[in-house]
């Protein structure tokens, strides 16, 4: 097994928060971090000079930390999946085609979120319609 450094575990941990957290807008904000500068610091975005993925300081950990009400150290520790652990709940694991819906999602300004909610609800309420007649029209055959 592969032993991981401290930005590794970081950047795992950082995961379970955003869970937590509820979705990448909600964590984002909770760290006082443009959409970017997040997304860049969770997924270890390379740096341009060196080509390494980016470290964490200490004091950007505590920052986490501190917006999720977690002890000092905490992101350093592994926690869940990345001590083995089992995987979360189906109900709040995403596949990546969910993730990236959350993520346009989170993108949007809140009336936009709401028109999309009310579109989607009338195409699901469409869906079943068009289902439950195909229903019907099998059992009368």
């Amino acid at each position: 097994m592969k032993t991981m450094d401290i930005d590794e575990i970081r950047r795992q941990n950082i995961l379970i928060l955003e869970r937590e957290a509820g979705s990448v807008k909600a964590m984002h904000e909770s760290v006082n971090m443009s959409y970017t500068q997040y997304v860049n610091l969770r997924d270890g975005a390379k740096d341009a000079r060196s080509g390494k993925p980016r470290g964490m300081r200490k004091e950007t950990a505590w920052r986490f930390e501190d917006a999720r009400k977690k002890d000092r150290g905490w992101l350093d520790q592994l926690h869940g999946e990345a001590r083995n652990e089992p995987p979360p709940s189906k109900a709040t694991a995403l596949t990546p085609r969910q993730q990236a819906l959350v993520d346009l999602f989170d993108g949007l300004t809140e009336g936009q979120q709401d028109e999309v909610i009310r579109r989607l609800q009338s195409q699901k309420q469409s869906n079943e319609a068009i289902v439950d007649e195909l229903v019907k029209k099998r059992q009368r055959a």
